[in-house]
């Protein structure tokens, strides 16, 4: 498939949230440690293209489109883990969940907290300390790193 392509078919799904600038797509090709050499050698870790992603709608849509085009996507929030679990392996898109940052309800009476993927561990806790609550655990890159990678690493993130 031609970049060019993959950026105008996405472009109809999400806007002008899409790149495929080589330098751009470089930036989301390591998490916080930087990628060895021999993985380099290995994988594709530059992706072909990167979406912003601000809705579950979009999410839904752009994977429906990687699906029927045997395209490889890549969630992404803060890239804060260190093992690789957001770089690409094959290339295809990644989609930069950041934008999706809300707490979107916080039930004090039931401990229970509603919040969008890109919600960094760090935002969280200062709403929820507002309120006379706490995360009480989370991880030490709590200021970067996402509620959804830290599902998505098993709570390594």
């Amino acid at each position: 498939m031609q970049l060019k392509n993959l950026e105008s078919d996405l472009k109809k799904i999400v806007g002008d949230r899409v790149t495929t600038n080589l330098f751009e797509r470089s930036c989301y090709a390591s998490d916080i440690i930087p990628v060895p050499d021999w993985v380099k050698r290995r994988f594709k870790t530059v992706p072909d293209a990167v979406v912003k992603i601000v809705s579950a709608a979009e999410i839904s849509a752009v994977l429906d489109y990687c699906s029927r085009n045997k395209i490889a996507a890549v969630p992404r929030g803060g890239g804060s883990s260190g093992v690789f679990g957001a770089v690409p392996k094959r290339g295809g898109i990644v989609l930069d969940l950041m934008d999706l940052s809300k707490v979107i309800k916080i039930d004090k009476d039931n401990e229970t907290v509603t919040a969008e993927a890109g919600a960094t561990w760090w935002d969280l806790d200062v709403k929820l300390r507002k309120e006379g609550l706490t995360v009480r655990s989370y991880p030490s890159s709590a200021r970067s790193a996402t509620l959804g990678g830290w599902i998505m690493g098993s709570g390594l993130e």
